[in-house]
C-alpha cells in the first residue's frame, strides 16, 4: 500500500504548479491534504463527511503550519462545486474508511463516481485524477469491482468513459473495443487533422471548461474595448460532412479546416473556438488578421491556454489554410510553450520529427 500510495504522490506531483487549485477528495486523517499543502499548488480544498476526519485533518496542517492556503469542508465530495468555481488542475481519491473510526462509515461507489463526472467537467486540460481504493473489507469490495466495471482493464488497456460512451486506452491511442474508432492522443492532448479523424459517433459537445476560459477572455477584452464574440465552438458529425458536401472549390491544393472531411475538423472535439469581431465584412475571412481583434488575440489568447491552430503560411505543417478566426485550448502551459517557441500544434507534439 505504501508503494501506491508514493506513486500517487508522485505523479500528482507532476502536473501541480504555483496557479494549480487542487484537491482531497477524502482528507481523513489529513496526510494527503498536507502532501497537496506543501506543494507549489495555489489553493488546497479537502474534503470529508466525518468531523473526527476534519478535526484530524486541521490539527495536522496547524502543526505543519499548513492552514494558510487549505480550506477544509465537512461534506461530500459530490457536492464539491458548492464551493469551489475555479478550474481544478489536480484530485485526489483515496478510498475505503477512517483509519481509527467507525469502519461501517467507508466511501460510496455511486457518490464517488458522481464526484468524477463533476470533477472530469471542472478539470484542466492536462489536469489529473488520482484514485486510490482500499477494498480489503466488505463495502470495498463492492466498490472496486464497480469501479472497474467504469473504469476497468482488459487485454493491457485501461477503459474510461467518456459521457455516456466507453474507450478503451493503449499506450498514448485511444481506441473501442471493436478497433474500428481510433483517437489521436499526445501530450494529454486530442489531435484531429487530415491523418488523424474521429468517428461519426463521437459528440462530446462545447466543453464546459472551454467555454468557462473564453468568457474570461471574452470580458477582459472587453475591458480594453476589443469585442469578442463566439461564432462556433462544436460542430457535429453531420454539420461537418454537410460543410465539406458544400464546401467552394479552392484555388490552391490545401483547403480550409471548416471543409475538411467529416471527423477531421478538430471543431468536433468541443475545445476549438471560431473567433468573429464587430466588422462583418472580415469574419470568417483571412482579412480578420488585419483587425484589432486578431492582433489583441496573437499577444493575449495564450494567457487563456489558446493557440492560433492554423498559422499563416505552415500549410506544410498543419495541412490546413491559415485561419486567423480559429483558436484550439491546450492549457496555459502548452499554449506559452506554443507561442515562445513559435509553434504549430503538429510541430509541439513533434509529429514531424
Amino acid at each position: 500500500m505504501d508503494k501506491v500510495l508514493a506513486f500517487s504522490k508522485k505523479i500528482l506531483k507532476e502536473v501541480i504548479d504555483k496557479n494549480s487549485i487542487v484537491v482531497d477528495a477524502t482528507c481523513g486523517n489529513g496526510n494527503d491534504t498536507l502532501f497537496l499543502a506543501q506543494s507549489a499548488a495555489k489553493k488546497v480544498y479537502a474534503f470529508d463527511i466525518q468531523q473526527q476526519a476534519i478535526d484530524s485533518t486541521l490539527k495536522l496542517l496547524q502543526t505543519n503550519n499548513c492552514l494558510e492556503k487549505c480550506e477544509v469542508i465537512l461534506d461530500s465530495h459530490s457536492n464539491f462545486d458548492n464551493y469551489i468555481s475555479e478550474p481544478i488542475k489536480a484530485v485526489v481519491f483515496n478510498l475505503g474508511y477512517l483509519p481509527n473510526a467507525d469502519h461501517t462509515i467507508t466511501t460510496l461507489a455511486d457518490t464517488t463516481l458522481l464526484a468524477i463526472d463533476k470533477f472530469l467537467t471542472n478539470l484542466e486540460i492536462n489536469g489529473r485524477i488520482v484514485i486510490v481504493v482500499y477494498w480489503g473489507h466488505e463495502n470495498g469490495k463492492i466498490e472496486k469491482n464497480k469501479y472497474v466495471e467504469v473504469f476497468g482493464y482488459k487485454d493491457g488497456v485501461s477503459k474510461i468513459k467518456l459521457g455516456e460512451k466507453f474507450y478503451f486506452v493503449k499506450s498514448k491511442n485511444i481506441e473501442n473495443v471493436s478497433k474500428d474508432k481510433n483517437f489521436k492522443v499526445i501530450k494529454g492532448i486530442l489531435l484531429v487533422n487530415t491523418e488523424y479523424g474521429l468517428p461519426s459517433d463521437f459528440d462530446p459537445k462545447f466543453d464546459k471548461f472551454v467555454e468557462k476560459q473564453f468568457e474570461l477572455m471574452k470580458i477582459d477584452a472587453n475591458r480594453e474595448k476589443i469585442t469578442l464574440d463566439l461564432y462556433k465552438a462544436y460542430i457535429s458529425y453531420d454539420e461537418q460532412k454537410e460543410l465539406h458536401k458544400n464546401a467552394p472549390k479552392s484555388d490552391r491544393n490545401v483547403n480550409y479546416a471548416l471543409y475538411a472531411t467529416a471527423g477531421h475538423n478538430e471543431s468536433q472535439i468541443g475545445q476549438s473556438i471560431d473567433i468573429i469581431g464587430k466588422d462583418e465584412a472580415t469574419n470568417l475571412k483571412e482579412e480578420f488578421k488585419d483587425t484589432e481583434e486578431f492582433k489583441w488575440l496573437i499577444k493575449n489568447a495564450h494567457k487563456y491556454g489558446f493557440i492560433l491552430r492554423y498559422p499563416e503560411n505552415q500549410e506544410d505543417k498543419t495541412n490546413f489554410r491559415f485561419e486567423p478566426w480559429h483558436f484550439r485550448y491546450v492549457g496555459v502551459e502548452n499554449a506559452n510553450k506554443i507561442l515562445k517557441n513559435k509553434l504549430t500544434l503538429e510541430e509541439f507534439l513533434r509529429l514531424n520529427d
